[in-house]
């Protein structure tokens, strides 16, 4: 009896602890279950929200896309419209230029027209130079002097006028102005005194060699001095002023060329621009006047004379064709 309730007895604890063992297995996997249930729902919530966070991202991204489509067809519109400005601008810019060259033909020819009727109206004149001034003197007697001393058969009915020209006092005498009613005669008067050489006003002792030069306008000075630039750069053989025009010769036996405008002077340098060569006729051909090197210091400051009175007097061009008339033969008979 004891035996068999021992057994009994153990057999009932062994019952027990065996269902108690299978319960507690059956709660640590319930356990893992849920807490792996936990995480993956953790998991799946954080990938909700990753997920939206790109949705965001990309709706981001479309609206930054759409910025930039937006300014890049406004950048395309932008360079568009300034390729049309641009072309428009340019064939503005093509006809303002035309224009311009039109316009400066035009104004040289001006200023060529200018310098002729300057030169043939108001400088017209022989410049006679080193002639030793007197208080009492007589010019229209000089000139009468200085027309037998080179064999000229001089009728004072054809001076137009006769002058001298009013300067400081210095060691030269200003230049006495003679003009003549026709220019031909002017032409004869320098031919004779070329052909003389040399005419002596003075003594042997003491001579007083005189020259005659065509009176030159202030523009046909300035062309003149700038051929003889190029004369000393070797850029052309002769320089001479004659029949109212600057002449210049390349070379030996080539045709002469007139200097109208300093864009003339530009061409024979060799820079860009045509020069216009006029070819004289034969009638220049008896009378050369070439003052180079021969013009005489008086010459030179007379010109800066006139030139510092111009400038005081604010004188434009006008004031020129308005100015008084020569003196008189009378007066000076």
């Amino acid at each position: 009896m004891d035996k068999q309730d021992t057994i009994a007895q153990r057999s009932a604890v062994g019952t027990v602890g065996g269902e108690c063992a299978g319960g507690g297995g059956i709660d640590a996997t319930a356990l893992i279950l849920s807490r792996l249930e936990q995480g993956f729902n953790n998991i799946v919530s954080e990938l909700s929200s990753v997920k939206s966070e790109l949705k965001c991202v990309k709706s981001e991204s479309q609206n930054v896309s759409s910025s930039l489509n937006a300014f890049k067809n406004e950048i395309k519109a932008s360079v568009e419209s300034l390729k049309n400005n641009l072309h428009k601008t340019n064939k503005k810019l093509l006809s303002l230029h035309k224009e311009l060259n039109e316009l400066k033909a035009q104004l040289m020819k001006l200023q060529t027209s200018f310098n002729y009727t300057q030169q043939f109206v108001h400088y017209d004149g022989l410049r006679i130079l080193n002639v030793p001034y007197k208080p009492d003197e007589n010019i229209l007697e000089i000139i009468k002097q200085i027309a037998g001393l080179i064999d000229y058969n001089l009728d004072v009915s054809s001076i137009k006028s006769v002058f001298r020209i009013k300067g400081r006092a210095s060691e030269y005498s200003s230049p006495i102005i003679l003009k003549f009613f026709n220019a031909s005669l002017k032409t004869q008067f320098i031919n004779f005194f070329k052909k003389k050489g040399s005419v002596n006003l003075g003594t042997q002792e003491n001579s007083i060699l005189i020259k005659i030069f065509e009176e030159m306008s202030p523009s046909n000075y300035f062309l003149y001095k700038k051929a003889r630039e190029l004369k000393v750069q070797n850029l052309v053989k002769y320089v001479w002023f004659r029949g109212g025009r600057v002449l210049i010769r390349k070379e030996e036996n080539t045709p002469a060329i007139t200097i109208n405008s300093f864009s003339d002077i530009v061409s024979l340098k060799g820079l860009p621009g045509q020069a216009e060569e006029v070819l004289f006729s034969d009638e220049f051909e008896d009378v050369e006047t070439d003052v180079s090197s021969q013009t005489s210091k008086m010459s030179l400051d007379g010109r800066k004379k006139r030139r510092r009175r111009q400038v005081d007097n604010k004188a434009g061009p006008i004031d020129v064709f308005l100015r008084p008339c020569s003196p008189s033969l009378d007066r000076l008979k």
